[in-house]
């Protein structure tokens, strides 16, 4: 029997983006793991969703910009 893999969760979630990674990802925490997330900036808040998640990592999709960066 294989392994079962966790369902993702499909409401939209909101995190704090708290710097860049080298390829210029944006950085945030949820539930103590880090998420690298497309198209946000340092100092935005921004509502997202799992799009890929496994053991080490997960990958979430921006859907909405909830707070700009000041920086801009």
């Amino acid at each position: 029997m294989g392994r079962r893999r966790k369902k993702l969760p499909d409401p939209p979630f909101a995190v704090n983006i708290h710097s860049l990674d080298s390829p210029g990802m944006g950085l945030a925490l949820h539930q103590h793991k880090k998420l690298w997330v497309y198209h946000a900036l340092p100092g935005e808040t921004v509502r997202t969703r799992h799009f890929f998640r496994s053991r080490q990592r997960a990958r979430p999709e921006t859907l909405e910009v909830c707070q700009r960066s000041e920086s801009e």
